[in-house]
């Protein structure tokens, strides 16, 4: 199933859903990163404030993938696809080849 994240505030509520997903409680997904339940719930919270490297640890734990998709209309084609613009960031829990 894919979860597209269009903005950095959908993480949390995505975020929240694998955890209960997994059976797992912050308690035990905290233990499984070697970190605080406290400081695993700020990270659920405020994923935002997340460095890349620890939302990896966490979907990891989690078994998901995180997926960049390309997702480039005509109009960025045109332009060189030179702009961000347009571009999808998904949380996948199915293995997808990057295109």
């Amino acid at each position: 199933m894919e979860y597209p994240v269009n903005t950095l505030s959908q993480l949390r509520s995505i975020l929240q859903g694998l955890r209960k997903a997994n059976k797992l409680t912050q308690t035990a997904l905290a233990q499984k990163l070697g970190v605080s339940q406290q400081s695993y719930a700020q990270l659920e919270a405020n994923p935002t404030s997340a460095s890349i490297d620890r939302l990896c640890k966490v979907l990891e734990v989690l078994n998901v993938d995180l997926v960049l998709r390309d997702g480039v209309c005509d109009q960025l084609s045109i332009l060189g696809n030179v702009a961000t613009v347009g571009r999808n960031v998904g949380v996948n829990g199915l293995q997808e080849p990057l295109h």
